[in-house]
């Protein structure tokens, strides 16, 4: 949403866009060019979706809720498929509610205030935010969540 914000991209009648994005990513990006006259394009390069095999891999390693705790501080996912994901995956395992519960409030490090918003819709208590999806600011989220003595 910041490149948006950008002088260059405010005019953009008769410019040309392709949009690389997974399969049935968001519109946002495509849709507010548009509205700024330009001609947009999206290529699907990608599909998000959960394994088929998730629940199997998962479901040897999150036993009980002690050590699922003692041993992940924090799980960091980086789209809304990927929380989307994580949520579907805790919902399917053969886990108590105990369990289940210690994994909704396993930290979160989400990369945006919108993913954060819907981490909070879906159960999720502990969640840092990062300001963006940069290596830099995930770091910079995580040492500042450190420092609060979050996670």
């Amino acid at each position: 949403e910041a490149l948006l914000e950008a002088p260059s991209l405010q005019m953009l009648e008769h410019q040309r866009f392709l949009i690389f994005r997974g399969d049935g990513g968001r519109d946002h990006m495509a849709t507010k060019l548009r509205e700024r006259g330009a001609t947009v394009v999206m290529c699907e390069l990608y599909e998000r979706r959960l394994p088929v095999d998730a629940k199997v891999q998962w479901q040897n390693r999150v036993v009980d809720a002690e050590a699922w705790n003692s041993h992940y501080n924090v799980i960091a996912l980086h789209s809304g498929e990927s929380l989307n994901n994580w949520n579907e995956l805790i919902q399917q395992l053969d886990i108590d509610l105990a369990v289940r519960g210690s994994l909704l409030q396993t930290c979160l490090m989400l990369p945006s205030i919108r993913l954060r918003d819907e981490a909070v819709q879906k159960g999720f208590t502990q969640i840092i935010t990062a300001t963006n999806a940069t290596d830099e600011a995930v770091l910079e989220a995580l040492i500042d969540a450190k420092r609060n003595g979050i996670g």
